[in-house]
């Protein structure tokens, strides 16, 4: 792979350049000294890869931790994951169907870098309840979002893009329901477009700690996944606990 330090020309899992945003998270990550990844690098991509993987888990738990850096440490596991492939190994010879990682497991949205909650800007962590879940056989999903009083899901089908070295799933709403404070319930009309979600990273809960890093707290989301979609941008999501 190219150097991760030659920011200039990197590109996202969608094919598309880095936004000027997005390359100035990356610099400041592979500058911090906090997170140390020239440290990691001596040992490999891989070691580096669960470096990241473990301090996302523990930024996803304490939601304090400066989110350019947040972003730039998503930014740089996609990196590895084009280079790796999304189980963190090299992509010519991995096997593992990340998608059984994945579906049948109910993930919130905790950080975001698509914006749209309330006007606080392009990166947040997410001030609303968002819960995405894709059936056990990968057929179908459902969306539930809790924002106060107001409550809505949404279900629909699931298809997978084939011989893709990442996991790319697209979703089509074709059930919308509002509930609002638990006595009104009204079916709203279905989007219809395409939904489309690129998962480039997903592990169960980390247990040790590596290159000086604490292993994430007891209240930790119990695994994450981070994921790119065409809209929403960048998604760092963790298993309710």
């Amino acid at each position: 792979m190219q150097s991760l330090r030659d920011v200039g020309n990197l590109r996202n899992c969608l094919g598309k350049e880095l936004l000027p945003e997005e390359i100035a998270s990356v610099t400041k990550c592979l500058d911090s000294a906090h997170l140390g990844v020239d440290s990691c690098m001596v040992d490999g991509l891989p070691a580096l890869r669960r470096h990241l993987m473990r301090y996302l888990a523990e930024a996803a738990s304490s939601q304090t931790d400066d989110l350019e850096l947040v972003e730039g440490a998503m930014l740089l596991v996609e990196q590895l994951a084009l280079a790796l492939g999304d189980d963190g190994n090299d992509s010519r010879n991995s096997a593992t169907d990340n998608r059984r990682s994945f579906r049948g497991r109910q993930w919130q949205t905790l950080v975001t870098s698509g914006g749209g909650f309330f006007g606080g800007g392009r990166l947040q962590y997410v001030p609303i309840i968002e819960l995405f879940e894709v059936s056990e056989d990968g057929q179908r999903f459902r969306m539930e979002t809790k924002a106060g009083p107001l409550y809505t899901v949404a279900s629909g089908a699931v298809s997978w893009a084939e011989g893709r070295p990442l996991e790319q799933l697209r979703y089509v709403v074709s059930e919308l329901r509002a509930e609002l404070a638990g006595w009104l319930s009204l079916p709203l009309p279905s989007p219809g477009n395409d939904n489309e979600l690129v998962v480039f990273a997903c592990e169960p809960p980390a247990t040790a700690a590596v290159c000086d890093l604490k292993p994430p707290g007891e209240d930790a989301p119990s695994g994450i996944a981070l994921a790119r979609s065409p809209h929403g941008g960048l998604q760092l999501m963790g298993r309710p606990v």
